[in-house]
């Protein structure tokens, strides 16, 4: 495969003269062409420029998966404006440092997610006034403008392929998250890579559940079928029944998901009543998956060609992937080869060598994905990726003789739950915000659906008479629900190591025996 050098606008207009009467996407019923989609995204954006939103201007957007959600990304794109994807969890506190650390001009909001109105939520962050938000612009349900006899707008160069095209959230070992600027160039041949890694084309069809504001969901969903040609039927939320219905009415080709997502719904007795036979492949990725289950999830689900893939939000996304011809024992244990244009190596984590075959290390890539830097985290930039274009991951793996990437561990202690990227310090600063509560510690534990989830060990003062549900309702009040610990363990104390601090060893160990929760699960 070669690489283009085109903005997504550019190459959205590109494929709409291509595929122009064709469906590019469905939502409950409701569709769009690729022609449509590219001139309602003009209509849009003449009506943000009316609005005040201008060339060079950041732009938050919060909403849902819809058509409107791409219509309008799209159309801030037209005028050269960068979008901020906000991930739709996110609760007051969070999305103010979300604005505030971004710079954002104005905010383009959907209706809210999960029992979270969006507009309650901005009318508080507007009320402190920390954050000087010039436009507040509530996204449409639908957006369907009369366009009968209006023909496509010209695509004005006001962004270059190198330039950023999104800013896109990943959390770190700090306490807040981490814009990751990706360039046009990045994300459009990466989504081509994608497309072509897995063989999809213009008779395919997506079912699309996962956040169209992840990195999985914007690349390997909206970007990759509009270069395969292809078609996209769009969830808002992912729902076991709702993925069903929608693979089975519309005889969808591709589904796209984190492990947690396909266990649920082999795990579901309904599964059977749903003909999803249509299923022909699809892209795992986001969390690590044991072989035991991937293995059900090709048998029970029958796709023929579910391909493992790793990558982070900081690659754009996709590093490696599966390869059709590798068995699916293979694929059950791998991670897959490097993609087109890109390179791996492992490096041990001591000493800095760059190790062989079936060694393990930290695993480091380099390539045209590669993320333009963190939004202005100048330094953490430049911890993150060399001076020679070598990304360090923090996860750890090695090289196999087949020259397939195996994961094995991460060398942080980010927790991955159903494919989220959780900070524990977050957690622990928002449990350590309570009163009564002298001290925590928050780690990862094993689970057979979501593959990690979260467990807080806190020990209480004297007085206190905090329960573990008091606990998880004061975080689930201030922070995303998907980083509400699932266990929480009072305890007297910690094991502690001579220097006085938390033997975190031990202490996974206690709290796993206290469970009832084998380690290897």
């Amino acid at each position: 495969m070669d690489l283009i050098d085109i903005t997504i606008p550019e190459f959205f207009r590109k494929q709409s003269l291509k595929f122009s009467k064709k469906v590019f996407m469905e939502y409950f019923g409701d569709t769009y062409t690729y022609r449509e989609t590219d001139i309602y995204s003009d209509v849009a954006a003449e009506r943000l420029k009316f609005l005040g939103v201008e060339e060079g201007q950041r732009v938050a957007v919060w909403a849902e998966n819809s058509p409107v959600w791409i219509i309008w990304v799209l159309a801030l794109s037209k005028i050269g404006a960068l979008p901020v994807l906000v991930n739709t969890s996110y609760k007051a506190d969070e999305i103010e440092n979300v604005l505030s650390m971004s710079r954002v001009s104005h905010i383009i909001y959907g209706s809210g997610h999960k029992g979270i109105n969006f507009k309650e939520v901005l009318w508080s962050i507007r009320l402190k006034g920390k954050v000087r938000i010039r436009n507040y612009i509530e996204m449409p349900q639908t957006f369907k403008p009369e366009i009968s006899g209006r023909k496509r707008q010209p695509i004005k160069k006001t962004s270059k392929p190198g330039d950023a095209a999104v800013i896109m959230f990943t959390s770190g070992s700090t306490k807040l998250p981490r814009g990751v600027l990706l360039s046009h160039r990045s994300l459009v041949n990466n989504a081509r890579s994608i497309v072509y890694e897995m063989n999809w084309d213009d008779t395919d069809r997506l079912c699309l559940s996962v956040p169209l504001f992840h990195c999985f969901g914007f690349t390997s969903g909206f970007l990759a079928m509009l270069s395969a040609g292809a078609s996209i039927n769009i969830l808002n939320v992912f729902r076991t029944r709702s993925v069903l219905e929608c693979i089975s009415n519309n005889r969808c080709t591709i589904l796209n998901g984190v492990p947690s997502m396909f266990i649920s719904m082999i795990r579901n007795p309904i599964l059977r009543d749903y003909d999803i036979s249509s299923l022909r492949s699809g892209i795992i990725a986001g969390a690590p998956v044991i072989p035991k289950d991937y293995m059900n999830i090709v048998r029970i689900m029958g796709i023929e060609n579910l391909q493992q893939s790793y990558g982070q939000t900081e690659t754009s996304p996709c590093i490696t992937m599966t390869s059709f011809s590798d068995s699916v024992r293979e694929k059950s244990v791998s991670a897959g080869h490097p993609c087109d244009h890109q390179e791996i190596r492992i490096k041990d984590i001591k000493t800095g060598e760059i190790l062989g075959k079936d060694q393990n290390g930290e695993i480091e890539a380099r390539g045209y994905n590669v993320m333009m830097g963190y939004d202005g985290l100048p330094i953490e930039t430049s911890l993150a990726v060399d001076e020679e274009g070598w990304l360090r991951t923090g996860d750890l793996g090695f090289i196999c003789s087949k020259g397939n990437l195996h994961i094995t561990g991460r060398k942080n202690d980010i927790i991955i739950r159903g494919g989220e990227n959780i900070s524990p310090a977050e957690i622990e600063a928002s449990i350590t915000d309570i009163p009564g509560v002298s001290e925590t510690r928050v780690m990862s534990v094993p689970d057979e659906v979501m593959t990690e989830e979260i467990a807080a060990a806190v020990i209480l003062d004297g007085c206190s008479l905090l329960k573990g549900e008091d606990i998880r309702k004061y975080v689930g009040d201030r922070i995303a629900s998907f980083k509400v610990p699932k266990y929480v363990v009072i305890m007297e104390d910690f094991p502690r190591l001579e220097s006085g601090k938390t033997d975190s060893r031990q202490l996974k160990k206690m709290i796993l025996k206290e469970l009832n929760i084998s380690e290897g699960n």
